[in-house]
């Protein structure tokens, strides 16, 4: 058996400017017709920066693509016509909503994750372990 997979980036740097969701819907039946199975959706949940890489509520779906309301609009047409949604998120990726000790902005105040301080980790610069290299 052979899985046929063919996936379309559906937003760049600047997608979010175009009032995202609503304009990627209107393309849904255009991508069903060239054989697009799977579409790959930018970041989704409220963050600091426009295309969605610092999130800070993953809770909320309302972000400069759109509102929930109409990313719940664009899946349920890409359902319909049998495409696929994949989220591109960055795990490690998290920007506090306040500032904490020493003026890091480190605190999630008012948002429904259990972070502290402690969540947002320091940079080691990139210096690998010399035992280790890792």
């Amino acid at each position: 058996m052979v899985l046929l997979i063919s996936l379309n980036q559906a937003f760049n740097w600047e997608s979010h400017k175009l009032d995202w969701w609503k304009n990627l819907e209107q393309t849904v039946p255009d991508l069903a017709n060239s054989g697009f199975t799977s579409v790959w959706l930018p970041p989704a949940c409220q963050a600091i920066s426009p295309e969605g890489y610092l999130p800070q509520n993953v809770y909320s779906l309302d972000s400069s693509y759109g509102s929930q309301h109409l990313l719940d609009a664009l899946l349920k047409i890409m359902h319909q016509h049998k495409i696929r949604a994949m989220a591109d998120i960055v795990i490690n990726h998290r920007a506090a909503t306040a500032q904490g000790h020493g003026g890091a902005y480190n605190r999630y105040d008012g948002i429904p994750l259990p972070w502290d301080e402690h969540a947002v980790t320091s940079c080691s610069g990139g210096l690998a372990s010399v035992i280790t290299f890792i």
